[in-house]
């Protein structure tokens, strides 16, 4: 006999198989209405899950807490992560490649998606490109980047190019990293569930910047310390099971500090949809420039 949270389970993933094509779209398209309001719905959900566990903790329970004095702290605490991010995981974008493009007379090398690449060179050109799932929420048409100060499993190539522009998406995830919050017939809700999640998550490189330092704030102590565990913890989205329950996040971490951060990622994905900025992935419509680098 199926319970009624199971039950609800399998409604919410039936909904979400349903929505795919238009979650796909969402993504797709990236229109200015779709950015901000997932911006806009994340930095609620964040502002809401930090005034309540600031509640469980506080000292007197018999006196509540100001919510907007509450805020108020959290933004000036995002607004000195901002200020370090900035010179750290926001001031380096690059882009690996295996080809040593051509520069112009500047220097700069135009990186361009699979799609600008066929339509100037024909659909008979060999170039690496996406599967299935990609096709459909418009990865070929894009060019990515990740951020210097961040380890990314998808950052390979002999050639590395810095990118200056910021006219660009933002999602937390590659979405082939993008691991279920719980347990799923994969075959069957896998690439949807996938789908609907980046299609809530997907925000403006502007936006991000806010995102980012807010949530880390909420979940560690100091920028430094954000930083070093998303050096150090960048395998975990990979990790089998890892956002299934309490017990098997915390099994793929040992340092106290590290098990307390991990189980809040965890109720952020789980309770609020937040996917886990631990290897964000800036996204580039058809082209953009940049200049070879070494990271040496």
């Amino acid at each position: 006999m199926v319970d009624e949270t199971e039950l609800q389970n399998i409604q919410f993933l039936e909904q979400v198989k349903f929505e795919m094509d238009a979650n796909a779209v969402r993504i797709k398209e990236r229109t200015p209405e779709t950015l901000t309001a997932n911006f806009n719905n994340i930095m609620d959900a964040l502002r809401n899950y930090y005034f309540s566990y600031r509640n469980q903790e506080r000292r007197f329970p018999l006196l509540p807490l100001n919510r907007d004095r509450v805020l108020k702290d959290l933004n000036k605490k995002a607004s000195q992560f901002n200020a370090v991010f900035s010179k750290t995981i926001f001031s380096k974008l690059v882009h690996a490649s295996d080809k040593d493009l051509p520069q112009d007379g500047e220097g700069f090398v135009v990186l361009k998606s699979y799609e600008k690449i066929v339509q100037e060179k024909g659909p008979q050109t060999v170039v690496k490109h996406q599967g299935k799932t990609d096709e459909m929420i418009g990865s070929n048409g894009l060019v990515f980047a990740n951020s210097a100060a961040l380890p990314s499993r998808s950052f390979s190539g002999e050639y590395v190019y810095e990118i200056d522009s910021r006219d660009a998406c933002v999602v937390p995830l590659d979405i082939a990293d993008l691991l279920s919050p719980a347990k799923i017939d994969e075959e069957k809700y896998s690439d949807a569930l996938s789908i609907f999640f980046i299609s809530k998550n997907i925000m403006s490189a502007e936006d991000f910047k806010i995102f980012f330092s807010t949530y880390c704030s909420i979940i560690f102590d100091s920028p430094e310390e954000a930083l070093l565990f998303f050096k150090q913890k960048y395998f975990l989205p990979q990790q089998a099971c890892v956002w299934e329950s309490d017990e098997e996040a915390v099994r793929h971490v040992s340092v106290e500090k590290d098990k307390e951060a991990i189980l809040k990622i965890r109720k952020l994905y789980v309770t609020n949809g937040i996917v886990p900025p631990f290897c964000p992935e800036w996204q580039f419509k058809d082209e953009v420039k940049a200049r070879e680098v070494d990271l040496l």
